[in-house]
């Protein structure tokens, strides 16, 4: 395995997603002018939820829905289905 080492800037501007290896734990991306790939360790992310931005898919059903005389369980697959759910 090749060893580690700090990659140049210039490479690094020059690098393009190749492949997305294992999705987990690295990926590989190419030199756009030598060719060479290389494979590139995915460092951990840390997911935020962003619970104050939250849609109440409930209440919007209920107030997007309601006055067409669907019930609560039509509306809400109706907005499951328009968001992809």
């Amino acid at each position: 395995m090749n060893k580690k080492y700090n990659m140049k800037q210039e490479v690094k501007d020059r690098l393009e997603w190749h492949d997305s290896g294992d999705d987990v734990t690295y990926e590989y991306w190419r030199d756009t002018k030598t060719g060479d790939v290389y494979k590139v360790p995915l460092a951990p992310l840390e997911l935020v939820r962003e619970f104050d931005d939250a849609l109440n898919i409930t209440q919007k059903a209920r107030e997007e829905n309601y006055d067409i005389g669907v019930t609560e369980e039509e509306a809400k697959d109706i907005l499951k289905q328009e968001l992809g759910l």
